[in-house]
């Protein structure tokens, strides 16, 4: 999903809240994204040039991690369509995954200098940084949740003489943390709150 966006003129698209599917990029791009986070593509009609090895039976040259090397066709023709002519992307990859991306785009070709490209890559590996702490202390948070859950749980059904009465009140507590609405008998739902919401 495009969560933020900044266009220099309102005659070019928007692409704010837009939804792509996951195999909109590919596996392969996806790894390749994350091995080389910054791909700048300055002139889309630039013709690609062939580069061969030496020797009778040469192998195939790896150019994953060169900043030149070729694009691909559909790729091109993808960014084509919505008008670009020069594209510049950073990646935020965080615990080892793409997250997701800057994709800043031209209508025209675009030669980035070299600092500038420096310093967008910093900018994009402090970016990465902020949204992995953010992560991590949500997940802290959701453990924290779950262990005083698990132990209300506990409590509720020991405080209970049958065990069918103490699983039924231990439910407002498990609703919370799974963030899940129990069927109510007024035919409604009951969200972890405890309030009713009718269907």
């Amino acid at each position: 999903e495009v969560i933020a966006e900044a266009r220099r003129s309102a005659a070019i698209t928007s692409y704010l809240g837009l939804r792509y599917p996951a195999w909109d990029i590919p596996s392969q791009s996806r790894a390749l994204q994350v091995r080389t986070p910054m791909r700048v593509l300055h002139d889309l009609g630039e013709e690609p040039i062939p580069i061969h090895g030496r020797g009778p039976s040469p192998q195939a040259l790896d150019l994953s991690l060169a900043h030149l090397r070729g694009v691909s066709p559909v790729h091109v023709q993808y960014l084509r369509n919505m008008g670009v002519e020069g594209s510049m992307t950073i990646s935020l990859v965080t615990r080892g995954q793409l997250w997701g991306m800057f994709a800043l785009h031209h209508r025209e070709p675009r030669l980035v200098r070299a600092d500038t490209r420096t310093a967008c890559e910093v900018f994009g590996q402090m970016a990465s940084l902020i949204i992995d702490q953010k992560q991590e202390l949500e997940a802290a948070s959701h453990r924290a949740r779950t262990e005083r859950a698990r132990r209300n749980v506990a409590l509720t059904v020991r405080s209970h003489a049958r065990l069918q009465e103490g699983a039924g009140a231990a439910t407002d507590p498990l609703l919370g943390v799974l963030d899940a609405r129990a069927p109510e008998e007024s035919g409604g739902f009951r969200d972890w709150k405890g309030e009713v919401v009718e269907w």
